[in-house]
C-alpha cells in the first residue's frame, strides 16, 4: 500500500520519517536531511536535500581514499490521489566529488533522473562521469572507440531508477566510506524493502 497523506505536509513528512533516519543510521547521526516547500507557495512541490541550507553536501571519510563529498537532493511531488495525498519523486541528483565543493566543480559521479531538454534524447535516467585531475586543471576522460574518441563526461549512461540506498551501498562497497553501523546492509535491504511496499511499486523491485 503506497504512502498517502492528508495533506500535502503529511504526505512529505511521512517520507522525511523514513528517509531522514536511514541515511542517519547508515551515515552518522550527525546528518541532517530537509524538506523545504518549493518557492511560489506550492505546497504540493517539495525539495529534498542532504545537508545544511548554506552547504548542500556533506563529508565523508573513506577507509582507503580518505575524504569524500556527497550530494544527494530529490524534487518531490504531493500527487492527489483517492482523496489523499501520494508522493512520487519528479527528479533526482545523486553526486559523488573527489574534491570540497566550490562553485565551479562538478561530480566525479552522478545519476540523475531529470526531464530531457529539448532537441536532446538521452536517457531520462542516466549515469555520468565527471572530469578528472590533469597536469594543470580537471579534464574529461576520453576513451577510443572505433575511429574516433569519446569523451565520457559527455556520455549519459542509461540506468533504471536509481534508489538512495544503492548509492550509499556504492559508498561503502566501492569506496571504502565507514557505515556508522555493522549492519548497513540490512537497513539498507529493509529500507528498500519498505519503499516498493509503500512508495513505488512500478520500479524494479530488487533481486532477494
Amino acid at each position: 500500500m503506497p504512502i498517502r497523506g492528508r495533506t500535502p505536509r503529511e504526505c512529505f513528512d511521512k517520507f522525511k520519517e523514513h528517509i531522514g533516519p536511514m541515511i542517519a543510521q547508515i551515515l552518522g547521526a550527525q546528518l541532517h536531511v530537509s524538506f523545504t516547500t518549493a518557492a511560489g507557495g506550492d505546497n504540493c512541490h517539495c525539495d529534498m536535500q542532504l545537508g545544511t541550507p548554506h552547504q548542500d553536501y556533506v563529508q565523508l571519510e573513506s577507509r582507503t581514499l580518505g575524504k569524500v563529498y556527497l550530494s544527494l537532493a530529490q524534487d518531490l511531488l504531493a500527487k492527489p490521489c483517492e482523496g489523499a495525498y501520494q508522493p512520487t519523486t519528479l527528479q533526482y541528483w545523486y553526486k559523488v566529488f573527489d574534491v570540497q565543493l566550490g562553485q565551479l566543480d562538478e561530480p566525479l559521479f552522478r545519476w540523475e533522473r531529470s526531464p530531457v531538454e529539448s532537441g536532446k534524447q538521452h536517457c531520462k535516467h542516466h549515469f555520468q562521469v565527471g572530469k578528472v585531475h590533469g597536469d594543470e586543471r580537471r579534464r574529461a576522460i576520453e576513451v577510443h572507440l572505433g575511429a574516433g574518441m569519446l569523451d565520457l563526461n559527455r556520455v549519459h549512461l542509461p540506468t533504471g531508477y536509481v534508489l538512495i540506498e544503492d548509492v550509499l551501498r556504492f559508498l561503502i562497497s566501492e569506496l571504502g566510506v565507514k557505515p556508522a553501523t555493522d549492519k548497513w546492509e540490512s537497513v539498507l535491504r529493509e529500507s528498500e524493502g519498505r519503499f516498493f511496499r509503500e512508495f513505488n511499486s512500478r520500479t524494479s523491485t530488487p533481486t532477494p
